[in-house]
This record gives structure tokens, sequence and C-alpha cells, in this order.
């Protein structure tokens, strides 16, 4: 019988040395196969005893183990707590008995688990500063390549006259010929001009793919890969890749859009702001103002110290 698959509480008496010790005995409970949908935790301390000791040096050691294992062991600020580290530092809050101090480590969590949000943010909206100011040069990049693809369009469209069968046969032969002859070549070279459209031999070719590069007067600039087999077809492989030079244009079209619709929304974001800010500036207060309560009890105890001796 398998008891670990019903465990529905587990009841930690006394506090174990190592975090790993604690894992250990929570991964009992908290474990794929259990059937119970709510498990609970509980924990059980002493007002003034060593159990407040005790579960400080288990905060301590769990806060360098976490630290270790995030890659932040020498940075102070840390990006991520634990909230096994938080609830360590609560249960050591308890048992010392001091209402006060509870409500400072609780207060010091909160505000530790809201910075870490704070900078979350942060880097969220520096990012999206980011996409607001590149916006306007990627518009302009899409708008250019839009217009010289529109006018390649119309290019490609009025020189697509028929060519005979012998004519793109022989003009396939004499450029496979001519790519063979194209291994690792340093610099560009004209072939021939195919529709009114320039074919090159491009630079830095290898055997394993070879293609060829079509450039327009417009300044397109367009890669077809060649089948060094099929001399026909190298002009069906051209002819391919201009027919659909409208496609490209609709991708284009697609992609200024999304930018705009992109741009907008980071813009509103950015308009936000961070609102994290106002709740670690209050946070932050009400920790100074616990912080200065201690310090006053503690103040009025010591005088009444001395004044009884």
């Amino acid at each position: 019988m398998n008891v670990q698959e019903r465990l529905i509480a587990l009841h930690h008496l006394d506090v174990p040395w190592k975090p790993a010790d604690m894992i250990q005995r929570e991964g009992r409970l908290l474990r794929q196969g259990n059937l119970c949908d709510k498990v609970y935790i509980y924990h059980y301390v002493t007002e003034g005893t060593f159990d407040s000791y005790s579960w400080q040096v288990l905060e301590k050691k769990a806060r360098f183990v976490q630290s270790f294992l995030s890659g932040i062991a020498t940075s102070r600020d840390e990006d991520e707590i634990d909230d096994t580290v938080l609830r360590y530092s609560e249960i050591k809050a308890l048992a010392i008995g001091n209402p006060l101090i509870k409500q400072r480590v609780e207060t010091a969590n909160k505000l530790d688990r809201m910075k870490v949000a704070f900078r979350t943010r942060q880097r969220e909206l520096l990012d999206l500063r980011e996409i607001v100011s590149q916006h306007p040069g990627r518009i302009n990049l899409l708008t250019e390549q839009m217009s010289v693809i529109s006018k390649d369009i119309k290019l490609y469209a009025a020189n697509r006259l028929a060519i005979p069968m012998e004519e793109r046969q022989a003009f396939g032969e004499e450029l496979i010929e001519a790519l063979k002859d194209n291994y690792k070549k340093d610099k560009e070279r004209l072939f021939d001009e195919y529709r009114g459209i320039e074919v090159y031999l491009p630079m830095n070719m290898t055997f394993d793919k070879s293609f060829v590069v079509l450039r327009t007067a417009y300044g397109g600039h367009y890669t077809v890969e060649i089948d060094m087999a099929k001399p026909l077809g190298c002009t069906q492989r051209i002819d391919y890749m201009l027919e659909h030079l409208p496609d490209k244009l609709s991708l284009l079209r697609t992609r200024k859009r999304d930018a705009n619709k992109r741009a907008q929304t980071a813009q509103a974001e950015i308009d936000r702001g961070n609102a994290y800010q106002a709740e670690v500036d209050v946070l932050i207060q009400n920790l100074e103002r616990i912080d200065n309560e201690i310090k006053r009890r503690e103040e009025a105890e010591n005088q009444e110290r001395k004044a009884h001796k």
C-alpha cells in the first residue's frame, strides 16, 4: 500500500537544520500521484524559545542556497526571492513572540516581493521604449521595400513576353555552365538579362547550394536557387520567384500593419508607467514607521531597566 498517494496534511513538529531536509519532508506531500486536490502543511513553534533561532538558521541557509542556484550569490540586487525563504522568516517571527517583529517581517517580505515586481516592470518598460524608438526606422524600411517591390511587379509584367522553349533551354544550359565555374568567386558577376532584370552569379557560392541573384533597376534584390540538373527549370524557377512578388508585397504590408499596432500597444503600456512604484514607496514608509516604533520600545525598555537598578 502506497500511503503517499493519499497524504492530505503534514505537521512539522520540529525544525530541521537543512533546507533540503524540509524540502524532502514536504516532497512526500507535494508530489505527482497524490490523489488529494488540496494538501495542508502545519508548522508548530513555541514563543520565546530556541525555535526562533532554529528558524533563523534555516532561513539564512535557504537564502544562500537560493541565491547560489540563481547565480546571484554575490549580487546585492536580487531579482527573485524564493517564497520558501520568506515563509521561513515569517515563522521565525512567530517564534519570537513579538507581534511588532512579526509585522516587520511580513512588511519586509511584502516589500521584497514588490521590489521584484517593480524591477520586472522596469525591464518591460525598457523593452517597450526600445520598440517605440526603433519604430520610425522600421516603418521607413518597410515602406521603401514595398515601393521597390511594387515597381518590380510592374517591371516584370511589362516584360513578360512568351519565350520559346529552345531559348529557355539554351539560357538554362549556359547558366548552369557559368555556375559550375563560379565556385567561391570573390565578387559578384553579371551573367545575363532576363525579362528586363539582371541575373548575377553570386560571390562565395559553394557547390552544395547553387543560386543566382536577380537585381532590378529599382534596387530589388532576390535570390533564386538553381537545380544544376535541369536547364529548362532555371527560367521556370526565376519566373516563379517573380510571379510571387505580390505575395512578398502582401507580407510586407502585414508586417507594417503589425509594427504599427505593436508600437501603439507599447506606447500605451509606457504611458501606464510602473504602478508598483507607489506600492514600494508605501511599504518603505510602513517599514520605516515599524522600525522607529521598535527602536522607541527598545529605548523605553532600556530606560525602564536602568530605572530599576
